[in-house]
């Protein structure tokens, strides 16, 4: 069994179009794993989906994965499976692309595009780079799917190529930016165009700006260059050409370029209809159907059909009438001869008329019937093919007609008929035969009987006791005698044993089964048997009484009970889906057949439903547990802390053994980091350890169904400054940044300038981090030199800021002296002190702005100017850069440049009157140069062009003639190159080619072409074979004018022509059209008295001499005295001289296949049999044979007899023909019964002939329907039953005969037709012939397709192995190529490549590691891919195994190193394989292989082996394990404990047979000290001897000391101490404070659990009676004293634990204050007024806290808490709106009362007014007064005169409130 080693990623992500590999190693390579996708199986597919298989690895390849692939994927093996979820996440794609855009500079360009994403971000770049969007040149917006750039101020540096891409850079689209001074202009507007259908109309326009693309659209509809429509841009001129124009063209022509735009019409004129096609005259079967078909010139032309040239037709069942394209087609269904009328069809401009002419029908067999023979019982079916549809038949039995029943079905389809009888006996053997119109058909049913047997035997049956069992035997033969048996005791019918017989069926049923009914059970009829054992097993265990529900309280015993039906019955209880077994708490019982699940104590955490499973049932129940009644005894009480403090929080329920939980704001605490709960008895505490306020809120409890809530409040310490802002000095434009530290992070902080709050500006930026908090003012000016503040609410800090003048000083100067070579760049550079410096370049004084030449840059502190191409007139100039005042200068040295030719001239050979073109590359642009030819330098003119663009330098000769065959050079200052020129002749062309030509037989045709001159000599091809000259093909050359003239054209010459001049060719194809003879006048009925001479005349419609045939009765009238035959043009004439009575008949002439007949009759007198019939020899399946006797004369009715008895013709077997003076008898499908005399009986006389009838010639194998693709060889082959017999072949009627491409064999009874190479001209319907025999077959010939019909596959080769790649392609002689990776192979000594028929292949020999790549097979666009696997070459051992020594349980490492990495190894210890396991790793990394050994024992001592697996490389090495000496590994620990309490100390040794000795306090701890102590002390072992124990029982204060041992009397270990100390008090009770009636409890903790602690009250022992409760858990002691009252005030608590004694008080006080009332109403005042908010209380100590919004309110100035009496208020004072405006609560008690505080706003107005004062003369006069509101506009006069502030007055607003103005100098 098999299973993962490495399972498959659970999850695959991946975008459209990647290729996912799912890959999974499994333990066994042998294994075949199957693919599932959702499971179902995956359908392979080599192109996209492969499977690979390599050694244990598996993998699944998805290539090009799409959407619909998304799936769940699992790898199954056996049982075992691994799955992965493969997420296919849509390729990004543009919906839409931004279009180009022209624009004129300063305008504001938008590219748009849409993406199929939306929310997918998506990058911007121009020119290659990524745009900047922190300039404000650039905008972007993004709205779901749509995404826009917009570029605004356009100039002439935004142009370029913008590109739109996904992060990923899959998807890109881009548009192009023309930015234009101006508008574009139409120089020369389209003009309009009138144009015929079929030909071109071209518009033709120019514009003044060659850059911009031109937009063209059709009645407002945009054209696309497309097939027939191309849009040229060259230069300024702008074109439209529409090739064959149509209706659909003509409208009004635009053309737009930028905002300008031009209208041209076009005007369509359409063609008058034509006939591309005329109607053909139709020759069609009586009651078939016969479709008349023309071509008209254009699709949109409707048609009119009209019949015999007056009456139109319309679509009925009659007519059909279709129009497909350019097709009209009229289909005349049920034709009859009223029908032989002319057909037009008129279209409108032209007509087209032709005939239709009916032919009788002869109903024959197409495939006659055949003998059957079947065996009795089966069904029979006899079939027969007409040669037409509509033919009604009958069929017979014995001459006894067949109707349709349950046993005969009668099937007609068109032409097929089919009779099946069904269930056949022997009483049905005789003849079936059918009979259609005057054609009759027999053929022999023969029915053999068959031997009874048994068609289904018994089966053997394992059945459950009480059940019933069914057996079934069929045979094969109904209504049969049978017996059954069990056991071989014959059975018969009772009440548990049922016999059924129906027809062939026969059933045994046996009913209520027990476990001794199992037995064989046996089925006979006659000699037939069947047997079959049937097992009767015992019923599975199932249960009687199943599991109830129960309820029970929680702590109690759950029982829950079912019963099964065996006492032997084994169950499984589960909880949930967990099993349940025994423990502590559970016991599972089993009584007789009753089970049980107990559960002692029940918990919460077992209430579920409980299952019990049997052997086939389930039975299930739900346990439910319910609370005890717990009740909190004393409540939780609220608590207040500040932040970083800790808080515990107590409570008492009324029951122990509780499970409880803590809540913190409805969460669940959990112990853990700062967070602890205790429990001691009934007492549960909670404690936080450095509280923060995120911790504030509810505190809740909870034990079983009760609870208590307590309320945190943390508050938050004061806010101060860690660190204070500082004074700042900074220079002018630098940026100022003041940084402080608060004490918390969550400090809010407002920053000021002088009195003015700062807020976040251009100029102003504040940020917090963490506890930092940071001011930056940015480009600092004089005026910001003030005091800054950064005030805390709780304190601030201020620091002044002082700005400073700044000193630009050139950090880095320009150089002394710059020298380059002309037209390279030269770059001057400074760096400044100080950014946002302007600096101006000067050069020769002048000053230097930003040209095509130069460009000036600024970044920061350094700037730059960059002269593109240094030039030699700026040879010495001085450039100087000037910064405010300050400069710096160099001088400018420019090398001249030496020209080299980077790229030679190639030599040239053209053909005469072609343009040569040279070009030369030099390394720089636009330098002089000279071109020569033959050393005679050249200038421009029409014959020669030069070009210089950049560094490329071109020569173009116009027209070379031969003579211009010459050298040329290009010279440039001091370098050249030279090349040769060479002008050839050219090559023969066909100017005129051939054309496709259509004749009729016997016409004389030319086929013309003309060369490109007149010299060329070509020669004539018919079908690839040279034509010579002779008397049918003359062969004519005229100048340019070649001529091939076939003088009479036959059917051989329907070929193709070829007119080859050898540089090229041309093809035409000659269509010979077979002459469509038709008799024009038929011949006429002729009745004329014997000896008489007749003329019979008729007319064909054409006068070339074709040959024309007479014939009397069928038989070939030959030219002689008697019969004249005659021929004039068209008409024919047949003279009879002296006709006789023989001479009367059927006369018929035939011109190929048409033919016309009459009928001559001879007159004579007395009649009577006057020529006897013949004795006739015919043949099996012999169509027809005719018996014939003459009459003397014409008149009178015969009688035929056949073996003396009359013939009837109500069948179709018999026909009875009267011609003339002829009789004839036609026996028809001739068989064997036919043989037999034949008599013809005319009144007194008669004629006697014998018929003989041969065997016939069978198909024992027909032809087969075969399809096969082009260039296939097809075979097509029969059998016949006589291997003597001649098979003539037919296609379609016609002839095949042997030829080069068909080939016809025959060897003995078989016959075949093969084509080699077959064309799709071969597709059609071969027929063999074979006596009177025939089978036919259809042949399709599909044009091949260019595929790959079986792709390569993957191919896995060993090292130095061959690898062989087969695939199968189409066209079976395509030409592939052979890649690996991407270069092409060739044959060579490794590399070989075949072509076998449609196979090719690729074999690569001797292939190694550097060979694993893909492999591909290319043709036209096909390709077919592989992997081609390479083994790794043989590994060796580079570093060997090195032998090790080492200690008894050390960690030891063997370590090898092999020759390549990938390598499986094996590891043997010895000769045995060694398998990983705790102590033992193998590990392989890269090329090293590592064992490694844990605790190394004595055994594993030896040889290591490292063996390559598979292989015989290996390397050894031997390990040496030394015995560990004798040592103590861990050493006693130290102990502290109480007296009685019993002490152990462990130590481990090195190895079990060391001896070990115990000291105590130097004493050796042996037998005499272990009785002396009375067996206190003990020594024991444990793990195998390695664990050394010392026990001490009942430890007293004497064995207080040190413990040793020593190992072996070598090695001592570390000393441990033993404390042994009394039992105390370790906390002693302490003082409860309780109220009157509440409960007090007092608890003690001793150091010992379990000892007897004794509690006194005033002296007097307390016992658990009368509201006292005394409990212990282990280390804690409590006693608890309820209902306390103020007479217990004082008393004394007493506790004793052996010798220590401990006490505390028991203080009473009275109960606390509480609100009188449970409500605090709402308030609102006016803002600036006081608000107060007073609660009652029930005493006059209580004390209550404050809260607004959640958080407790601090008292201050403006809000004080205040207590007067019962009562407590709040007071607010000068409140304000939205300040003030919260919600506020009292709480006392654990209670809370809530209000909310509502101001309105006040009205404006004066708190203090203005007051009249006396002020000396020039002396500060000052006038105040204070408003209720800040920032009130204020507005001060003088008289009714207002004051406004000047030298004079000062008018200040102080304290917001106060306004204060000052006049000076009164």
């Amino acid at each position: 069994m098999s299973s993962f080693l490495q399972e498959l990623e659970p999850v695959v992500e991946c975008t459209e179009e990647d290729t996912v590999v799912l890959e999974c190693e499994i333990s066994n390579s042998d294994f075949e794993v199957t693919w599932l996708k959702d499971d179902k199986p995956i359908k392979i597919d080599p192109k996209r989906i492969q499977t690979i298989s390599q050694e244990r690895r598996r993998s699944l390849i998805l290539k090009q994965v799409s959407l619909d692939e998304a799936a769940q994927y699992t790898c199954k093996i056996g049982a075992a499976t691994s799955t992965s979820v493969v997420t296919v996440v849509e390729q990004a794609q543009f919906a839409q692309s931004p279009m180009d855009q022209y624009c004129n500079e300063s305008e504001t360009a938008v590219f748009e595009c849409e993406i199929n994403q939306p929310n997918l971000e998506v990058q911007w770049m121009r020119n290659g780079k990524k745009i900047d969007l922190t300039k404000g040149k650039y905008k972007v917006a993004n709205k779901g799917k749509k995404k826009t750039l917009i570029v605004e101020n356009l100039t002439s540096d935004d142009e370029g190529t913008y590109v739109c891409q996904t992060e990923d850079q899959r998807a890109t689209i881009r548009g192009q930016l023309v930015v234009v001074k101006g508008e574009v202009k139409i120089l020369k507007p389209p003009r309009n165009v009138s144009a015929v259908e079929g030909e071109v109309a071209m518009f033709e326009a120019e514009i003044s700006d060659e850059r911009f693309h031109c937009k063209w659209f059709i009645d407002g509809v945009k054209v696309e260059d497309s097939d027939n429509i191309k849009i040229v841009e060259h230069g300024r001129k702008r074109s439209l050409a529409i090739t064959k124009v149509d209706s659909t063209h003509r409208g009004q022509v635009t053309m737009v370029a930028g905002h300008a735009r031009s209208n041209a019409s076009l005007s369509v004129f359409e063609l008058p209809v034509s006939f591309i096609e005329p109607l053909t005259d139709q020759v069609g079967p009586e009651r078939g159907e016969v479709t008349f078909v023309c071509k008209v010139s254009r699709p949109e032309v409707n048609v009119t059909w009209i019949r015999d040239g007056r009456i139109p037709i319309q679509n009925c069942n009659k007519y059909e009438m279709k129009s497909d394209g350019v097709l009209r087609t009229l289909t005349v269904h049920d034709v009859t001869y009223d029908d032989e009328v002319s057909f037009v069809c008129d279209a409108q401009d032209c007509k087209s008329t032709a005939k239709l002419s009916i032919v009788a029908r002869v109903v024959e067999f197409v495939e006659p019937l055949q003998e059957q023979e079947v065996a009795e019982g089966e069904s029979a079916t006899f079939s027969c093919i007409l040669n037409f549809d509509n033919v009604t038949v009958s069929w017979y039995k014995r001459g006894m007609k067949l109707q349709k029943s349950r046993d005969i079905t009668i099937e007609s389809q068109g032409a097929a008929h089919r009779l099946t009888l069904n269930n056949t006996s022997v009483d049905d053997t005789g003849p079936i035969s059918i009979v259609a119109e005057n054609l009759q058909a027999e053929a022999l049913l023969k029915v053999t009987t068959t031997d009874l047997a048994i068609v289904q035997g018994l089966e053997d049956q394992t059945v459950t006791e009480s059940s019933s069992v069914t057996l079934i035997s069929i045979l094969n033969k109904p209504n049969v005698l049978a017996s059954w048996f069990r056991n071989g005791v014959k059975l018969s019918r009772s009440e548990v044993i049922v016999i059924r017989a129906e027809g062939v069926k026969h059933t045994l049923i046996a009913k209520n089964l027990t476990v001794d009914d199992s037995a064989e059970f046996s089925f006979t009829a006659d000699s037939c048997q069947s047997s079959a054992f049937v097992t009767v097993k015992e019923r599975p265990v199932m249960f009687c009484k199943k599991l109830q529900p129960v309820t029970i309280t929680e702590m109690d015993v759950a029982e829950m009970s079912c019963e099964v039906s065996r006492v032997h019955g084994q169950v499984t209880w589960w909880k949930g889906d967990k099993v349940v077994k025994d423990s502590n708490r559970i016991e599972l019982v089993s009584e007789g057949c009753w089970r049980r699940l107990v559960i002692l104590k029940a918990e919460y955490d077992d209430e579920d439903e409980y299952t019990c499973k049997c052997e086939a049932d389930v039975t299930k129940a739900t346990l439910t547990v319910g609370g005890r009644n717990v009740k909190i005894r004393r409540d939780l009480r609220d608590s207040e802390v500040t932040e970083g403090q800790s808080v515990t929080f107590e409570c008492e329920i009324s029951h122990d053994d509780v499970k409880t939980r803590w809540y913190l704001n409805e969460e669940l605490l959990k112990a853990g980091e700062g967070v602890s709960m205790d429990t001691i008895g009934r007492k549960h505490r909670l404690n936080i350890e450095s509280v923060t306020g995120t911790q504030a809120g509810i505190i809740k409890f909870v034990a079983s169904k009760a609870s208590s809530e307590a309320v945190l409040s943390v508050m938050e310490p004061l806010v101060y400054f860690v660190s204070p802002i500082k004074d700042l000095v900074v220079e002018e434009k630098s940026k100022a940044v003041f940084e402080c530290e608060v004490s918390r992070p969550n400090a809010k902080v407002r920053w000021y300038k002088g009195r003015a709050i700062l807020r976040d500006s251009d100029k102003v930026e504040t940020h917090e981090e963490g506890c930092r908090r940071t001011l930056i003012v940015k480009q600092c000016t004089f005026d910001d030199e003030k005091k800054y503040t950064c005030d805390a609410d709780d304190s601030r800090t201020t620091a002044k800021l002082t700005v400073k003048a700044r000193d630009i000083k050139f950090l880095t100067p320009l150089r002394e002296k710059t020298q380059v070579t002309e037209r390279e760049k030269v770059a001057f550079e400074i760096e400044l002190s100080h950014a946002d410096v302007e600096v101006n370049w000067f050069k020769n004084g002048a000053k230097m702005a930003r040209t095509k030449n130069v460009d000036l840059f600024s970044e920061g502190t350094k700037h730059r100017m960059v002269i593109h191409q240094a030039n030699m007139e700026d040879y010495g100039v001085e450039v100087v850069a000037q910064a405010e005042e300050e400069t710096s200068s160099t001088n400018l040295y420019i090398n001249e440049i030496e020209v080299k030719i980077k790229e030679d001239l190639k030599d040239l050979t053209i053909i005469e009157k072609q343009t040569a073109e040279f070009m030369a590359t030099t390394n720089y642009d636009t330098v002089p140069h000279t071109w020569y030819k033959d050393n005679v330098k050249l200038v421009k003119s029409s014959a020669v062009e030069m070009v210089a663009d950049g560094q490329i330098h071109t020569l173009r000769l116009i027209g070379c003639s031969l003579e211009d065959t010459s050298e040329i050079k290009f010279v440039s200052k001091t370098a050249e190159s030279v090349s040769k020129l060479t002008v050839i002749e050219p090559p023969v062309q066909f100017p005129e080619i051939l054309n496709d030509k259509t004749c009729e037989e016997m016409d004389k045709l030319i086929l013309e072409c003309r060369v490109s001159r007149a010299n060329a000599l070509v020669t004539w091809l018919k079908n690839n074979t040279e034509v010579e000259a002779n008397d049918r093909y003359l062969i004519e050359s005229d100048g340019v004018i070649r001529r091939l003239i076939l003088a009479d054209v036959d059917m051989h010459d329907h070929a193709t022509w070829t007119c080859d001049g050898k540089d090229s060719k041309t093809s035409c194809k000659i269509v010979v059209k077979e002459l469509d003879i038709k008799f024009t006048k038929p011949l006429k009925k002729v009745s004329v008295k014997e000896s008489a001479d007749v003329t019979l005349d008729c007319e064909v419609n054409t006068t070339k001499p074709v040959e024309a045939q007479w014939f009397h009765f069928g038989d070939l009238v030959q030219a002689n005295d008697k019969f004249l035959l005659k021929r004039n043009g068209g008409k024919l004439q047949l003279q009879i001289k002296e006709i006789a009575i023989r001479d009367d008949g059927h006369y018929s002439c035939k011109v190929r296949k048409a033919k016309t007949e009459c009928q001559v009759v001879v007159k004579q007198q007395a009649n009577k049999i006057v020529h006897d019939l013949q004795d006739k020899s015919a043949t099996e399946e012999e169509p027809c044979v005719t018996l014939s006797c003459l009459l003397a004369r014409e008149q009178g009715g015969v009688k035929w007899l056949k073996d003396n008895k009359a013939i009837s013709f109500k069948t179709e077997k018999y026909e009875e023909v009267t011609s003339g003076r002829q009789r004839s008898l036609l026996i028809k499908n001739i068989t064997k019964s036919d043989k037999g005399k034949y008599t013809c009986v005319y009144g007194d006389s008669k004629s006697t002939a014998q018929l003989a009838v041969k065997d016939g010639v069978k198909f024992l194998k027909k032809l087969m329907d075969t399809k096969v693709t082009e260039k296939d060889e097809v075979e097509l082959s029969c059998e016949i039953s006589d291997p003597n017999m001649k098979v003539r072949w037919n296609k379609d009627n016609n002839p095949v005969v042997q030829n080069e491409r068909i080939k016809i064999k025959a060897e003995g009874k078989m016959h075949s037709i093969i084509i080699p190479w077959s064309s799709v001209d071969d597709t059609g319907l071969y027929q063999a012939v074979a006596g009177f025999s025939k089978s036919a077959a259809k042949l399709t010939v599909e044009v091949a397709p260019f595929v790959f019909l079986e792709s390569i596959q993957d191919s896995s080769v060993a090292h130095l192995g061959t690898a062989t790649f087969t695939c199968r392609v189409s066209p079976r002689d395509q030409t592939v190529s052979w890649y690996m990776n991407e270069k092409k192979l060739k044959n060579s000594v490794r590399f070989n490549t075949t072509a076998d028929n449609k196979i090719r292949t690729l074999t690569i020999k001797e292939c190694t590691v550097d060979d694993r790549s893909n492999i591909s097979c290319k043709f036209s666009d096909q390709i077919s891919s592989a992997l081609l696997s390479v083994d790794d070459p043989p590994a060796w051992f580079v570093t060997e195994l090195k032998p090790v020594i080492c200690t008894e349980k050390d960690d030891v490492t063997m370590t090898c190193e092999l020759s390549r990495p990938n390598v499986v190894v094996e590891w043997l210890r010895g000769k045995e394989l060694i398998r990983e396991s705790n102590r033992l790793k193998f590990i392989a990394d890269g090329v090293t292989r590592r064992m490694e050994i844990a605790d190394a024992q004595m055994d594993e001592a030896g040889n290591y082996t490292v063996r390559v697996k598979g292989e015989e490389t290996s390397t050894t090495a031997h390990l040496t394990v030394n015995e560990i000496p004798p040592g103590i590994v861990s050493n006693p620990e130290d102990v502290h404990c109480c007296v009685t309490d019993t002490v152990t100390f462990k130590c481990t040794i090195s190895k079990a047979r060391y001896n070990v000795t115990w000291f105590l306090n130097g004493t050796a701890v042996d037998d005499a000290l272990i009785n002396a102590e009375k067996k206190r002390f003990e020594l024991s072992k444990a793990e195998g001897g390695l664990v050394h124990i010392f026990t001490i029982n009942d430890a007293n204060l004497n064995d207080n000391g040190e413990i040793n041992v020593v190992c072996e009397d070598v090695v001592k270990s570390k000393t441990a101490s033993l404390e042994v100390v009394p039992i105390i008090f370790q906390v002693p009770p302490e003082d409860a404070r309780i109220c009157d009636a509440e409960t007090a409890t007092f608890t003690a903790t001793t150091n010992k659990a379990g000892v007897k602690v004794t509690w006194l009250r005033d002296g007097k022992a307390l016992q658990s009676v009368n509201g006292v409760s005394i409990t212990n858990d282990e280390f804690t002691y409590e006693l608890k004293i309820a209902d306390c009252t103020l007479r217990d005030d004082h008393s004394m608590i007493t506790a004793k634990v052996a010798e220590c004694v401990a006490t505390a008080r028991l203080l009473v006080n009275e109960q606390p204050a509480q609100f009188a009332s449970n409500k605090l109403d709402d308030v609102t005042v006016e803002e600036g007024m006081p608000a107060y908010f007073t609660v009652e209380l029930t005493q006059l100590g209580g004390r209550v806290q404050w809260y607004v919004n959640g958080k407790l309110v601090i008292p201050d100035a403006r809000i004080q808490a205040v207590a007067a009496g019962s009562k407590r208020t709040l007071a607010i004072h000068d409140c304000k709106r939205m300040v003030d405006e919260r919600m506020y609560s009292c709480r006392c008690a654990g209670e809370e009362l809530k209000a909310k505080l509502m101001i309105t706003e006040a009205s404006l107005r004066f708190n203090i007014k203005l007051w009249d004062r006396a002020f000396e003369p020039d002396k500060l006069c000052v006038l105040e007064c204070q408003l209720n509101k800040p920032h009130a506009n204020v507005e001060w006069s003088v008289d009714s005169n207002i004051i406004k502030n000047d030298r004079r007055h000062a008018m200040k607003i102080q304290n917001e409130a106060w306004q204060e103005t000052r006049p000076r100098d009164i």
